[in-house]
């Protein structure tokens, strides 16, 4: 950010720390702070439920007094920053380094197991940014809208939100409406892939309501419930862990099994009920359950490469 450059040399690098001269000075405990643990234990103490008195005018006149400050600061012989985004997959930006060193210090710290490099680089790929704040108040918003669903309101009253805390932006608009499935070309199938029905969105659900069924049962139903569509391979929608605590996803079906692991459940699971396969995996269903979310790759009609909504199972009536 400061437009110097790295010092790759491990032992140059412990030469400027030493010729740095750093000392850590010892920790003390703030008497500010000090001074208000005293006060809220003596009130405690003497079960005083008075209410504090807050002085807001005391605040603003903080405010004002620092932005006064940052007015004042000069400016002219400051430096540009370079903005420095976090890239994973750039090892010579040293950011995985800088991430696997904090996060090891800290683990050592509160007695956590450590962490290599590489399971540092795989976990931060993996992590979404997000600010207690903002989640909080996105939070808010969507118990707001919740609100007007229970009310019966209609749908001019509903509203979206664009918020960012960081610059005090708050915009309300009409709701968008959500983007339709196209075909696309697959690179893994190198073929064109089309959604059935055509534009579908991701609140489309393929409902399967024909009672308790076995996988065969389930397979044999679908093309009349779904415009002919066939299955190839059928999976929970519900991601398990295995020892290592990885994601996993075992196919519940498929129809060119590759392995004898394959082959096994295929013939296994073709007489199972689907909820006994379920259950089995994620334990009993709770008494008010009535249905399975399932994903699957599809073929059309005429055997060619389909997307579909998300599969619903009702096993039982509501």
């Amino acid at each position: 950010m400061l437009k110097i450059d790295y010092v790759r040399d491990r032992d140059d690098f412990k030469k400027r720390l030493v010729a740095a001269k750093l000392v850590t000075p010892d920790w003390q405990p703030s008497s500010k702070f000090l001074k208000q643990v005293k006060s809220e234990v003596d009130k405690a103490q003497k079960n005083d439920n008075t209410p504090v008195e807050e002085n807001f005018d005391e605040d603003e006149d903080k405010i004002n007094k620092l932005l006064a400050e940052l007015k004042d600061i000069k400016t002219n012989g400051m430096k540009l920053l370079e903005p420095a985004d976090f890239e994973k997959d750039d090892d010579n930006n040293f950011h995985i380094d800088f991430v696997t060193a904090c996060s090891n210090m800290r683990a050592w710290n509160y007695h956590i197991p450590l962490a290599k490099r590489h399971k540092c680089k795989m976990v931060a790929g993996r992590i979404i940014p997000a600010v207690a704040t903002t989640t909080a108040m996105v939070t808010g918003l969507i118990e707001m809208e919740l609100y007007k669903i229970f009310l019966g309101l209609e749908k001019p009253k509903f509203l979206g939100c664009n918020v960012n805390l960081g610059i005090s932006s708050m915009k309300l608009f009409e709701p968008i409406a959500p983007k339709p499935m196209e075909e696309k070309y697959d690179v893994i199938t190198l073929s064109v892939v089309k959604p059935v029905p055509p534009g579908f969105t991701c609140w489309d659900k393929v409902i399967v309501d024909r009672g308790d069924l076995t996988v065969t049962e389930f397979l044999k139903v679908f093309p009349e419930v779904h415009h002919g569509c066939k299955i190839d391979s059928l999976f929970f929608k519900t991601i398990k862990k295995n020892e290592d605590q990885d994601h996993t996803a075992s196919p519940i079906w498929v129809s060119f099994p590759v392995n004898n692991e394959q082959k096994e459940s295929k013939i296994r699971n073709e007489k199972l009920k689907l909820t006994d396969i379920y259950s089995s995996q994620f334990g009993v269903f709770h008494p008010n359950r009535y249905y399975i979310l399932l994903d699957a790759t599809v073929r059309g009609p005429s055997g060619d490469d389909v997307s579909v909504p998300l599969i619903q199972y009702n096993f039982k009536k509501i």
